[in-house]
């Protein structure tokens, strides 16, 4: 397990990154977060659900909050006010407090709605994210960059609501498609031309469909990357100035997806 923390004082949080027991450590991690909430509400990817259904029943079992699932089909023209809509009745209708918490578990459309929902709903409750693409892992899940998007451009409607927990496990990695690899690996190579040096050394010896052998440096690129975003994020949350260097690519990348209609190519 390694732990990398967004230091943002009173909202500091940390990033866990495991390959070990999901049930354990997310179960914990819930109760460190959100042991005082009456409710716990789970915003869930439905093809995640589907694919882990027993671990993640069994993780929610250990905890001692009335929960309550909600499973969305995802996809980037879920990512809108349509959605946002249905995450808000699903709350009401079930008597949502300030002091409930939300956990979102699912790729970077997942966790944008639910960090925004989260943000807006009684003006705001705390939430705690699990990403499952390498796109969410190294990027979405991270820095409190949450909304949904509008037929004028990509994530134009959102607020900035840090969560209090990242947690990553390998085991949602790795069911993932090739091209869904690729997605997070294009993110990766955003990082490594930022950081230079040993970053693209270590890009350049992994193949575009990792092989078993090839897991630690996987895995070592990721914590990289994690670790890059987490440092920008502690010096400039809300993207005065050098946060803004995480955009490279975004802007004709984002003007792409949206001339396509979103959803044809994925982000990374």
């Amino acid at each position: 397990m390694t732990k990398v923390t967004v230091k943002l004082n009173s909202r500091t949080y940390p990033i866990v990154i495991s390959h070990r027991m999901v049930e354990k450590e997310l179960s914990d991690l819930l109760k460190k977060y959100s042991g005082k909430a009456t409710r716990l509400f789970v915003v869930i990817d439905a093809k995640v659900y589907k694919l882990y259904a027993e671990v993640l029943d069994s993780t929610l079992s250990r905890c001692k909050q009335d929960v309550h699932i909600i499973r969305l089909k995802a996809g980037e023209r879920a990512k809108g006010s349509r959605t946002l809509n249905r995450l808000y009745t699903f709350l009401l209708e079930n008597e949502v407090s300030r002091s409930d918490f939300l956990l979102a578990i699912g790729g970077g459309v997942i966790t944008d709605l639910s960090g925004y929902t989260s943000a807006t709903i009684l003006r705001g409750i705390s939430w705690g994210a699990v990403p499952t693409t390498l796109l969410g892992v190294v990027d979405a899940s991270i820095g409190g960059k949450t909304g949904i998007n509008h037929a004028k451009g990509k994530n134009l409607i959102g607020a900035f609501w840090q969560p209090t927990f990242v947690y990553c496990n390998e085991l949602f990695l790795s069911s993932l498609p090739p091209r869904q690899i690729l997605a997070g690996l294009g993110e990766i190579v955003k990082y490594a031309g930022l950081c230079g040096g040993k970053m693209i050394e270590q890009l350049a010896q992994l193949q575009t469909s990792p092989t078993k052998e090839q897991l630690p440096l996987m895995r070592s690129l990721i914590v990289e990357s994690v670790q890059y975003k987490a440092d920008i994020v502690s010096k400039d949350e809300r993207e005065g100035k050098l946060r803004m260097w995480l955009n490279l690519g975004h802007t004709f990348g984002h003007g792409i997806e949206r001339s396509l209609s979103y959803g044809k190519l994925l982000h990374g």
